[in-house]
């Protein structure tokens, strides 16, 4: 069915549990959810510029009877990208959203990481230039994406509340059964499917994408040597995590870690941004008519 609009919107926020509730829902079969995960397409000028047939097309393959949905977190990040709400308002305004909220300050540095993830897509030998702090103090854009009343009054400008959902990212990490029928409820499908019936859903978390970066530099100059790439690839998994085992007490691999693994979040900063979140918290508790103890600290 051709010019099929989205159905519902999972807007954000990055780091909060996206990526897992877009497989879950994928899995009802009243659901078609698009390809990319992240169009991006309300939000970047580049995307935008692609027109509305572009975007509209990632729904084509949806059949009558399937809710379309996509999932894109930069939908949650004004100012940065300030055009987002009205052109969503402006193409789909009977649109549901999602929105998952976590930890601000936890998500905010989870953020910074995956900017640097980002690049080393394309780059695989990127060295991260900044630390978190040197990166928020150059730009708060991670920091405000963190703001989530900030965010969601943006949308009330265009939507009605009874358009949004609102999840906890620790409530969905702990109980995502609860948390995935609380969304069946909200879209209007069957609530006793069950989404877990293909087991949960893990993503690949940035302390894993490190550990593998790690990896991968100790071993390079092994895999460099004539038929050294051939012999890795038919080593059972099990030796080769011996190999690993040894060459990680390697002196090198502390200069890799250096270059390529930024530093945690200095106390000083973790403080700070717990304090400046305080009174956007208050608002979201307000808001939300929930307690929100679990981000004190």
């Amino acid at each position: 069915m051709p010019n099929r609009k989205p159905d519902f919107i999972i807007i954000g926020a990055a780091k909060a549990g996206t990526t897992s509730l877009y497989h879950y829902l994928a899995r009802h079969p009243n659901i078609f959810m698009s390809e990319p995960k992240e169009p991006t397409y309300f939000a970047r000028d580049e995307r935008y510029r692609k027109g509305e047939i572009w975007y509209l097309s990632l729904f084509n393959d949806a059949k009558p009877h399937q809710l379309c949905g996509e999932a894109s977190t930069n939908y949650t990040n004004w100012p940065l990208y300030p055009a987002t709400v009205a052109r969503m308002a402006e193409l789909a305004p009977d649109a549901k959203l999602i929105y998952i909220l976590r930890h601000p300050v936890d998500r905010t540095y989870s953020h910074y990481i995956q900017l640097i993830q980002n690049i080393r897509t394309d780059d695989p030998d990127y060295k991260f230039n900044k630390t978190f702090e040197e990166h928020i103090a150059g730009d708060d854009s991670v920091i405000q994406s963190s703001n989530y009343m900030l965010q969601i009054n943006q949308y009330l400008t265009r939507f009605t509340c009874n358009q949004m959902l609102f999840l906890v990212f620790e409530d969905f990490v702990r109980d995502p059964r609860t948390s995935l029928i609380h969304v069946a409820d909200f879209l209007g499908i069957d609530p006793s499917f069950d989404f877990m019936n293909e087991g949960v859903v893990k993503e690949n978390v940035n302390q894993n994408k490190e550990t593998w970066l790690v990896r991968s530099r100790l071993t390079a100059p092994l895999k460099a040597l004539p038929g050294g790439q051939f012999i890795s690839d038919h080593l059972p998994l099990s030796v080769r995590d011996r190999i690993y085992s040894w060459l990680r007490h390697l002196p090198q691999r502390k200069q890799i870690e250096l270059e390529y693994i930024p530093p945690k979040m200095h106390p000083d900063t973790r403080a700070r941004l717990l304090d400046y979140f305080k009174a956007p918290n208050a608002q979201l508790m307000q808001f939300l008519d929930r307690d929100l103890g679990i981000w004190a600290n």
